[in-house]
């Protein structure tokens, strides 16, 4: 995994712009929202990790299944439409510590995934989130990717300091 992967974490993510005053509809990916979107908190603020910038919270409430969220330099709708889609970030660094045997999703995007029966399956490129489950999405040696449910049944182990997913699966899964 290169450096650049492992700097920020992604906390929220702006849904739509809500009311005339700026603030902001989000999606929050914390465990902590109080934490983090508690007024005079600072997140980083970009359409991607490459272009971040400093964002000071002014406040913020639960609303409908998300969170409504104003920063201080966003003071009007047509701000807050321009970052519709954008990300909210905070330096990995300063993430919470996770329990033993858990871990951030971005930990396990360039871990290796080796099956107890089928040997190596390839490389995780990507964790995509669904309301039943996450799935990782792994690339073969062979460059064909397909995704793993991961759940308890396929997924034995995850070694973030090996770099290594064991799982258990049917071959038939890798060949969907």
């Amino acid at each position: 995994m290169s450096e650049r992967e492992n700097r920020y974490l992604l906390v929220a993510e702006v849904v739509k712009p809500h009311g005339i005053k700026g603030e902001l509809g989000i999606r929050s990916l914390t465990e902590h929202p109080d934490l983090r979107f508690a007024p005079g908190a600072t997140l980083l603020l970009g359409p991607d990790e490459a272009q971040l910038r400093p964002a000071e919270v002014e406040r913020s409430r639960p609303f409908k299944n998300g969170y409504l969220l104003k920063l201080v330099a966003c003071t009007d709708r047509d701000r807050a439409e321009e970052l519709r889609g954008w990300g909210l970030y905070i330096p990995v660094a300063e993430a919470e510590p996770l329990e033993e045997g858990s871990y951030y999703h971005h930990q396990l995007i360039g871990m290796r995934v080796r099956d107890e029966r089928h040997g190596l399956l390839g490389t995780v490129v990507a964790v995509v989130e669904t309301p039943a489950h996450d799935l990782l999405e792994i690339e073969s040696p062979a460059g064909k990717s397909f995704y793993l449910p991961l759940v308890d049944e396929f997924v034995r182990g995850v070694d973030t300091v090996a770099g290594v997913i064991e799982t258990g699966v049917p071959r038939e899964l890798t060949e969907l």
